[in-house]
């Protein structure tokens, strides 16, 4: 396997030491980042509409996408990438968010999700572009539908300035955020109108859920024993309630207004974004 060399530009040295015993614990299983895929398939998925920080990820050992690229960017940062996030934006259907990196110029990524061709995408794809490009096949919604649009521009995290990998509280603003990045459009208006719709044996598969743990040869990578499947109505449009759902995160973890019951409701557009693709 590759070794993966340190990023002298990456806030590895100052950032280790600030994870908790257990957390570098983990740290040091995750050697590459196809083993981070790994440990990230082997959270159980969250289908909760707030996004935590990647410490509180880790404890409660659940993620969505949101969640999910978050903890994989962590632990890429880990081994010398720098932290770098990228939207996937569909039509009738939900955003995607993917941990991305760089090999040799490359660009490869790690992505949690319960459809099996929207994860981990090897460091071979020259442009993001193309990086995005290779999710188009496997990206559709329940009705067959092919549903990615657009991509953004990668978001480097060591420049927000919110506590995405300690905060003791939601991190959704991060989603609006990345929302407000520049998105490229992929399909023309004429080339959406003439897509056709999933075949069966396409759906079949690429909704098959995760059902074992990491794949054979990774069995030292930490993490839950086993991965929840798709839950009812995953991978389809956000429910109508806007706030937060407050009572699903543990109550020692929120700020002490969020504790109280006082939070602020979002916008549709803003709950599309931070609810992350159910998936």
């Amino acid at each position: 396997p590759r070794i993966y060399e340190l990023n002298p530009f990456a806030s590895y040295t100052s950032y280790f030491m600030e994870w908790n015993t257990s957390e570098r614990r983990i740290w040091r299983t995750l050697k590459t980042p196809y083993k981070i895929q790994a440990f990230i398939d082997a959270l159980e998925y969250s289908g909760d509409d707030f996004t935590r920080s990647v410490r509180f990820a880790l404890q409660e050992k659940k993620a969505h996408c949101f969640d999910g690229a978050l903890t994989a960017a962590a632990a890429l940062e880990q081994i010398g990438f720098r932290p770098q996030i990228i939207d996937l934006r569909a039509e009738n259907d939900d955003d995607h968010v993917l941990a991305v990196f760089q090999v040799d110029g490359c660009w490869g990524a790690v992505a949690k999700s319960n459809f099996a061709g929207l994860r981990y995408r090897e460091p071979i794809y020259k442009t993001v572009r193309e990086l995005a490009l290779s999710y188009f096949e496997p990206y559709f919604n329940l009705a067959g539908d092919r549903t990615l649009r657009e991509f953004s521009k990668p978001m480097s995290l060591l420049r927000v300035e919110i506590d995405w990998r300690f905060g003791a509280e939601p991190v959704d603003r991060l989603g609006e955020i990345l929302d407000s990045v520049p998105h490229q459009k992929i399909l023309s208006s004429k080339q959406i109108k003439a897509l056709n719709k999933v075949d069966s044996r396409s759906f079949k598969s690429g909704t098959l859920a995760l059902t074992s743990g990491p794949p054979t040869g990774l069995s030292e990578v930490t993490g839950p024993a086993s991965v929840r499947g798709p839950e009812t109505g995953s991978h389809s449009k956000p429910q109508e309630s806007l706030g937060y759902r407050h009572e699903n995160y543990p109550r020692q973890y929120l700020p002490v207004a969020f504790a109280g019951g006082n939070f602020n409701r979002i916008s549709r557009q803003s709950a599309l974004r931070l609810s992350c693709c159910n998936y």
